[in-house]
């Protein structure tokens, strides 16, 4: 076990390294009304392994005799996927994050995802799908943490139904 000091001793280490002053906290981002922050108020929720995908349709002509011709019909949906790391111990209940997440999932909310200074892309985000993985429990079988992975869509607004409603 580590003593008091010591834990704070290293949450103060990791703050610097993230960049925070103290007694301040860092807004990475956000999806929705979920906030990705580092903050020396034990309060930690942020992203791991981000990844974008950004790719293109093509329509494919056979040729007889020749190897098909390639025509580009236009870019697919940008995709996004990043795992949250939901603690207890960093200061957030994983019932109440996961119940958040789900909601905005089956509820085909449509979010703003935010990564440092701006948001991601031109246009808002869909959750496609969420994993949970529980990685802790107590012993009324509470999780204490998860990690939960959640893969995003590009969401293009229909521009018919946009003028519809102005």
């Amino acid at each position: 076990y580590l003593w008091e000091g010591e834990c704070m001793s290293f949450w103060d280490t990791l703050l610097d390294l993230m960049g925070t002053v103290k007694n301040k906290e860092s807004k990475i981002g956000s999806l929705g009304e979920i906030a990705f922050e580092v903050s020396n108020y034990d309060r930690i929720l942020t992203l791991d392994n981000y990844s974008k995908s950004i790719s293109a349709n093509y329509a494919e002509h056979e040729v007889i005799g020749s190897k098909p011709l390639l025509e580009f019909t236009g870019a697919k949906l940008q995709t996004i996927s990043f795992d949250i790391r939901i603690s207890s111990y960093l200061g957030y209940n994983p019932r109440s994050q996961m119940a958040k997440l789900i909601e905005y999932c089956e509820q085909g909310a449509i979010l703003t995802f935010i990564l440092g200074d701006g948001p991601i892309g031109e246009n808002k985000w869909i959750i496609e799908s969420i994993s949970e993985k529980a990685e802790q429990f107590l012993g009324n079988g509470e999780i204490l943490s998860c990690v939960a992975s959640v893969s995003l869509k590009e969401y293009i607004e229909d521009e018919v139904k946009a003028d519809e409603n102005n």
